[in-house]
């Protein structure tokens, strides 16, 4: 429990159980208006000694996202990863995604993600490394536009993209 008196006090923390070495698990954590709700992660310490913050698996039944009223507090000073996670429903502006399934590893100047989960009825996949260029491979399976759109005719559309460029290529100049 004393590990908890080091969070910063704009994070809320609910319901804390386990320890530092071994599962930890929390009722609710919320920061800046997003809120997580039964959460569950386990946490590689050694990882620290090479300057990462290690999450072995992260396990969150409702993740419900707002955007942060401040323009963040700039750059951590840790490479980050998280292996194995499983959030069962994201929720963001009114978006929802279900089964989210996916890995994160980035520093401040490259970031990688790997992730699948459904929305609207359809399957996706992407993959995503962001550095001086964006890499990006996405695959959507069975999406039904009458979903999002009762006029529409009921589909089963696959799309596949697949791109690789820099940010001014990306936004055609």
């Amino acid at each position: 429990r004393w590990a908890l008196a080091f969070a910063p006090a704009t994070v809320q923390l609910e319901g804390a159980r386990g320890a530092l070495i071994g599962t930890m698990s929390f009722d609710r954590v919320a920061f800046e208006g997003s809120e997580a709700r039964n959460v569950a992660l386990e946490l590689d310490l050694l990882a620290l000694f090479s300057d990462t913050l290690s999450v072995e698996f992260l396990r969150i039944e409702s993740l419900s996202l707002k955007r942060p009223a401040t323009g963040g507090g700039g750059a951590i000073p840790l490479r980050i990863r998280l292996r194995d996670v499983e959030v069962k429903s994201v929720v963001y502006e009114g978006y929802e995604l279900h089964g989210l399934r996916g890995s994160y590893a980035g520093s401040a100047s490259v970031h990688e993600a790997d992730a699948s989960f459904s929305a609207a009825g359809a399957r996706a996949r992407l993959k995503l490394r962001v550095d001086e260029r964006f890499t990006v491979e996405a695959e959507v399976k069975a999406l039904n536009i009458a979903v999002l759109d009762p006029s529409a005719p009921q589909t089963a559309l696959e799309v596949r993209l697949k791109g690789d460029g820099t940010p001014a290529e990306f936004a055609g100049n």
